[in-house]
């Protein structure tokens, strides 16, 4: 190559390196300004290449990686996130690999990680989990992450599957154990755990965001704009009626809403005990802070909010995470299945003018189903344009399932 001295060549002041390996072109500056210095950082990169470090920078080892990590993401992550990330990563993590360097690390190495942490015991005695595993996978695969986009790396240099688990659906409070619920609440916890419950379970914030609601985000009485959230959104919501007058009946000597200790916020997990407890007066066992959170997101979308609606309460960026809050159970999917038959019906086959023309039985197969009821749908007399006519069987329905059931 012409004006290439072994790969160099100066530009400008500095030297500049091409040069191909395993039919790969790297090109781009040493930032270095001597011949001397620039052969011998080539001689370095070439060599990091050929044993696999791929990073302009030496990579260092998952020790001190991770404990930069820490240092930058504070301040951007939630504190019992990043204690979570370093509990994980000291007991599981640091023990295996902690002492290589990160550019070394391969999917054997990975999976080391992984099976002496399945084939280890939890704290209680009992066998550690695949869902477990898969934390411990996506912390490390999150310290990764962080040393490509820090050029010490160009690709994360290991490929492992999350390990497969069965799919459960999550605790969420039904809407018919919401009032013993909250009434439970209100007789045995302290009355800021009723105020915050009802943040998270009516507007659906975040515990940390109900714990530390402020006086001046709130507009007269019906009304506030929170301030700070985790995404950074700004958000104004009308406040419902109970939470009205729970907040008017709280002293209002504080910038806060719900001061605890020396005028600062309630720390995290404040509400948790409570919650549990009243969970489980109400047959609804497993109940957490943030799975309250998840409440109001099904049940907006069970009472006919879309996705997009209930992504917009809930303030997130992808609405792919949004599906994670949505809790869907056979009856939900047979309840959608039901007014999809009922609004079908409604419009292929309008009611008649005159009410003698249409049999009682017609107009209460549109009517709303309560729990529990038992719902035969008769096809209708008059004329109509679908093939919904009589024959010898009719559709039925018992707590939202069909079946087949014989004309008497």
């Amino acid at each position: 190559m012409a004006g290439w001295r072994d790969g160099l060549k100066k530009v400008g002041t500095s030297w500049q390196y091409r040069f191909l390996f395993k039919g790969v072109l790297y090109t781009g500056s040493t930032r270095c300004t001597a011949l001397a210095d620039a052969r011998s950082w080539l001689a370095a990169y070439k060599s990091r290449l050929s044993r696999g470090e791929v990073g302009d920078l030496d990579a260092p080892t998952i020790t001190r990686a991770f404990n930069d990590w820490l240092k930058i993401k504070e301040g951007f992550c939630s504190q019992a996130n990043l204690d979570r990330a370093k509990r994980a990563m000291e007991l599981h993590v640091i023990p295996v690999i902690g002492a290589m360097k990160a550019d070394q690390v391969r999917s054997n190495d990975v999976a080391r990680v992984v099976q002496t942490y399945l084939n280890a015991k939890g704290p209680s005695g009992r066998k550690r989990t695949a869902d477990g595993a898969n934390v411990v996978i996506a912390y490390l695969r999150a310290l990764f992450n962080h040393l490509v986009e820090n050029s010490y790396l160009t690709k994360v240099p290991f490929r492992i599957k999350k390990q497969r688990t069965q799919v459960k659906p999550r605790t969420t409070l039904p809407l018919d154990k919401i009032e013993p619920f909250l009434a439970h609440i209100d007789q045995h916890a302290h009355r800021h755990v009723g105020v915050a419950v009802r943040f998270m379970l009516w507007l659906g914030l975040r515990e940390t965001e109900a714990l530390g609601v402020r006086r001046e985000w709130l507009r007269g009485t019906t009304r506030y704009a929170h301030g700070k959230t985790k995404g950074k959104e700004a958000v104004e919501r009308a406040l419902p009626e109970d939470l009205q007058a729970l907040i008017e009946g709280l002293p209002k000597d504080s910038a806060w809403i719900l001061p605890g200790e020396d005028d600062k916020p309630h720390s995290q997990q404040f509400t948790r005990k409570a919650i549990q407890r009243a969970g489980v007066a109400v047959g609804v066992p497993g109940l957490t802070p943030h799975r309250l959170r998840a409440t109001y997101a099904t049940l907006l979308s069970q009472t006919g909010a879309s996705i997009y609606e209930v992504q917009k309460l809930l303030r997130h960026k992808d609405i792919s995470t949004t599906l994670h809050y949505v809790q869907v159970d056979e009856a939900s999917l047979d309840r959608a299945t039901l007014r999809l038959y009922q609004q079908a019906h409604q419009t292929r086959c309008p009611k008649p003018d005159s009410p003698d023309d249409a049999p009682d039985a017609a107009a209460d197969s549109l009517r709303p189903i309560s729990s529990g009821q038992i719902v035969t749908f008769s096809p209708a007399t008059w004329v109509c344009s679908t093939s919904l006519v009589r024959n010898e069987n009719n559709f039925s329905t018992r707590e939202g399932g069909y079946v087949n059931t014989p004309v008497a």
